[in-house]
C-alpha cells in the first residue's frame, strides 16, 4: 500500500467486513484490508456526486478484464496532495521521470557498446560501381558477423572488396559524463522518495554513529509520516464512523516500539519525560505531549509522593505504541 503511495502518489485499500465488502454505516469493525494495484482503479464521471464532485463508487478491473463496481465506503483512498486534481493525485516521481529515462538510455548505450564494440560505429565506403540495396545488406552482414560484437574485437579485418572504412566522430562515456549523470539521477531520485545516500549503497561515506543517524533519520521523515498519514486517513474512514457506537473513541496506531532505529530517540524521550514530571512544573500529560511519546498519564506509572533523590519520578510501563 506505501509502495503504491510512493509511486503513484495515492494508493487503494479494499475493505472486508464478515459478508464481503465493509460497510461503515453499521457498527462492525473491518475484518480484512487488501492492498490494491494503483492502475487498476478508475473512476468515470458518473461515478461522481452531482453536487460535492466525491466518488461515490471506484471500478476495479478484474484479472479476467471485467470491471467490479466498490462503493466508495468500502475502499480507503490514501492520497498525497495535488493541486490540479481534487480525486487522484500524479506521482512523486514525475518531476524526476526524465532523469530516470536517461539512465535506462545510458544502460541501452553501454549494452549496445559492448555489443558492437568490434565494429564500433564505423563507415563502409564501396569504391567503384555502387552496389544494390540487397548486395549492401549482405555485406553489412557479413562484416557484422566477423567483426561485430566483444568476442571479435581485435582481429585483422581483410577483403577483396574495393572498401574503404571510416570512423564517425563519436562522443565517449566519460566525455558524456555518464558516471556523474547517474550519480546525480540517484541522488535526485533518493531525494525524492525521502530516501539516504546509506540506504542507496553508499557506504563508504558513513561510519557506525551517521549510519545510525541516517537510518534514524529515513524512519522519522520518511516512513513514520506516511504511517501516520495512514492512521488519520483510518480514523476519519473507519475508526471515527464505528467508534460512534463504541464507549469511547478508537485510534489506530502502528506498533512502533519494535523498530530499533526509534529505540535510541524513545529512550532519550523518557529520561526527558521522567525529568521534566520531576520538577513538578507540569503534570505528567503535558510532559508526555511535550516530549512527543505517544501515552497519556494513565497508561504509565507515575510516582509523586516519597520518591528518594535521584530516582525517576515517572517510569513509562506502557507499550509506545498502543
Amino acid at each position: 500500500c506505501l509502495a503504491y503511495k510512493k509511486l503513484d502518489g495515492h494508493a487503494f485499500v479494499l475493505l472486508y467486513g464478515k459478508k464481503g465488502l465493509w460497510d461503515r454505516r453499521g457498527k462492525e469493525w473491518p475484518r480484512e484490508m487488501q492492498a490494491i494495484n494503483t492502475r487498476c482503479v478508475s473512476y468515470q464521471e458518473g461515478d461522481l456526486d452531482p453536487v460535492t464532485g466525491a466518488v461515490r463508487q471506484w471500478r476495479v478491473r478484474q484479472r479476467n478484464g471485467s470491471e467490479k463496481i466498490v462503493p466508495a465506503e468500502s475502499m480507503l483512498h490514501l492520497r498525497d496532495f495535488d493541486p490540479r486534481d481534487p480525486i487522484g493525485c500524479s506521482s512523486p516521481l514525475a518531476p524526476v521521470w526524465s532523469g530516470m529515462e536517461a539512465d535506462l538510455n545510458v544502460d541501452v548505450y553501454a549494452a549496445k557498446w559492448l555489443a558492437n564494440v568490434g565494429a564500433l560505429g564505423l563507415w563502409l565506403q564501396v569504391k567503384g560501381a555502387k552496389p544494390g540495396a540487397d548486395e549492401m545488406k549482405a555485406l553489412l552482414a557479413t562484416f557484422n558477423d566477423s567483426f561485430g560484437g566483444a568476442a571479435n574485437s581485435g582481429k585483422t579485418f581483410a577483403s577483396g572488396e574495393d572498401l574503404e572504412i571510416k570512423s564517425p566522430p563519436t562522443q565517449s562515456a566519460k566525455d558524456m559524463e555518464m558516471p556523474r549523470l547517474r550519480e546525480w539521477n540517484r541522488d535526485v531520485v533518493g531525494a525524492v522518495l525521502g530516501v539516504t545516500p546509506f540506504e542507496l549503497g553508499r557506504i563508504q561515506e558513513f561510519n557506525l554513529a551517521n549510519a545510525n543517524a541516517a537510518k534514524s533519520w529515513l524512519v522519522t521523515n520518511t516512513v513514520l509520516p506516511e504511517l501516520e498519514a495512514f492512521e488519520s486517513a483510518f480514523w476519519g474512514h473507519v475508526a471515527e464512523p464505528v467508534s460512534r457506537h463504541e464507549r469511547a473513541d478508537v485510534w489506530m496506531r502502528f506498533d512502533r516500539d519494535k523498530i530499533a532505529a526509534l529505540k535510541p530517540e524513545l529512550l532519550q524521550s523518557a529520561q526527558t519525560f521522567a525529568t521534566l514530571n520531576g520538577t513538578g512544573a507540569i503534570d505528567a500529560q503535558e510532559a508526555l505531549d511535550l516530549v512527543g511519546l505517544p501515552l497519556t498519564a494513565v497508561e504509565i506509572d507515575v510516582q509523586t509522593e516519597d520518591t528518594a533523590p535521584g530516582e525517576p519520578v515517572a517510569t513509562p510501563t506502557a507499550s509506545v505504541a498502543d
